[in-house]
């Protein structure tokens, strides 16, 4: 005779073999990833897609962690309970490249491919996922777009099971602009129709989270976490300069800065600058969309076994590469968007470590993120709220606007005290005092400097109201501020 309460009895004893078997699974987690313990967002998402495997349901999630909270794990380690197939979209070359080493080196072997490669090598490629030497397919939406069209995936279309896009914020802020394969992602998984669907990001705000419901997710609502941006660990030095190149020597004196990224928004600029940081002795190198793939790797290979080394970069590199030990970002121009600085910034520091990041601005910059840095309100709680993210605290204790950091524009002291000595000079004279031991430099001098960089600090102490012109001889104007 079943009773409700033997009923009750027999409910909870599988309730105990599930989680038991969901804790063993954990350990097994843990054992595979050389990690000491899941993280609570690990956990929450990867019990969910367990009791939905058990269950016999799909799984659609769509999450926005912070930085170094291990998203990747969340999508890695059901593959270990999966026959079919996943495969895992990412932005960039360097991702892949990254996320590749991380299966490897967990015993996980992926295919990766990504374009330029030849029609063999795609089919040998293919041949893995065949004979199921492979269950892993790394590629991006781009190269996966040209495998629907040249009906070349159709060969393991039945055995895909998931499909896995990380830093999906990407494909509304890049597909509107620069890349426009990006817009078809609702396209490409109508046509695959895995039975789950995984999104991840760092950064996803209220309004882009709704659009990408509606585009990867055909406006059905997933399952939905979402952590905080905040990244406590994270101070935030904020420096209006006269020269970057200088102001970034004065920082990386610190050696505990090391190792750090630089971030520049050309290519030029990164070439210029790691040759620059290479004059000073410092192991610099740059990194750039428009290396070859041999380069990327090596770069990629070399700062990734780096403890000291800078690496000088547009936005091609950082985004989800997993290298724990950052301990500074630099950014020589103000990102536009919120999402987008949390982001780059949220490179260092992986390790749960103190980390600093930097912001370096000249004060004709074009930004809407201009007046975070540059007004005297907790650059943190700005950020977030920017987020539509809640801040408790007015003041964070972990910015420069909440903590005087001490942190001053080279050059600045040394100009601006020239001119207290002298009513007025001539530009010239100020610039020779300045580049030259003179009787005029009182000790004031910048011979390391260029004759440009100094026209262009001085033009800016002009715009500035510090310095005063009074026809062809300059003078003393009224301090602003004292960064």
């Amino acid at each position: 005779i079943v009773t409700p309460f033997s009923l009750l009895n027999i409910f909870s004893f599988f309730i105990v073999i599930k989680i038991m078997e969901q804790e063993e699974f954990e350990e097994l987690i843990k054992e595979k990833f050389h990690i000491g313990y899941l993280r609570p967002y690990q956990t929450l998402i990867i019990r969910h897609i367990l009791d939905n495997k058990d269950d016999g349901k799909s799984t659609n999630i769509l999450a926005s962690l912070p930085t170094g909270s291990g998203k990747s794990l969340c999508f890695m380690s059901p593959i270990l309970l999966t026959e079919g197939i996943t495969i895992c979209l990412y932005p960039l070359l360097a991702l892949m490249s990254d996320q590749a080493n991380r299966f490897i080196s967990s015993s996980i072997y992926p295919v990766v491919l990504r374009g330029g490669m030849s029609k063999k090598e795609r089919i040998d490629s293919f041949r893995l996922l065949k004979e199921k030497k492979s269950k892993v397919l790394i590629t991006n939406i781009e190269m996966l777009s040209f495998l629907i069209n040249s009906k070349e995936i159709d060969s393991i279309i039945e055995r895909i099971e998931t499909v896995v896009i990380d830093e999906v914020h990407t494909l509304l802020e890049w597909g509107e602009s620069f890349r426009p394969s990006f817009l078809e992602i609702d396209k490409i998984l109508q046509y695959i129709k895995p039975k789950n669907i995984f999104a991840f990001s760092a950064t996803i705000d209220k309004v882009n989270g709704k659009r990408i419901i509606d585009k990867v997710f055909n406006g059905i609502k997933p399952y939905i976490v979402h952590g905080s941006s905040d990244r406590e660990n994270i101070f935030y030095h904020s420096l209006r300069t006269l020269s970057f190149k200088r102001d970034i020597l004065n920082i990386l004196k610190d050696k505990a800065l090391c190792p750090s990224v630089i971030f520049c928004n050309s290519r030029e600029k990164t070439e210029d600058l790691a040759l620059f940081l290479r004059k000073y002795k410092y192991d610099a190198f740059y990194y750039h969309a428009k290396m070859s793939n041999e380069n990327k790797k090596s770069t990629e290979k070399w700062f990734m076994d780096s403890q000291d080394g800078v690496l000088v970069a547009t936005i091609a590199f950082g985004m989800g590469v997993d290298k724990n030990n950052i301990r500074s970002i630099i950014h020589t121009y103000i990102p536009s968007k919120a999402s987008s600085f949390l982001q780059e910034s949220g490179r260092a520091g992986r390790d749960g470590k103190y980390a600093s990041s930097f912001i370096l601005y000249s004060s004709d910059e074009k930004s809407e993120l201009l007046e975070i840095f540059r007004n005297k309100d907790c650059i943190r709680r700005q950020l977030l709220e920017r987020m539509n993210e809640e801040v408790e605290n007015e003041k964070c204790l972990m910015c420069s606007h909440c903590v005087d950091d001490d942190l001053h524009s080279s050059g600045e002291n040394e100009i601006l005290s020239m001119l207290n000595y002298y009513y007025f000079i001539t530009e010239k004279a100020l610039i020779r005092s300045l580049l030259f031991w003179t009787p005029l430099s009182r000790g004031y001098f910048l011979k390391d400097w260029k004759k440009d960089e100094l026209k262009k600090a001085i033009k800016i102490l002009i715009n500035e109201n510090k310095i005063r012109r009074r026809g062809p001889l300059l003078i003393k104007g009224k301090l602003l501020n004292k960064k």
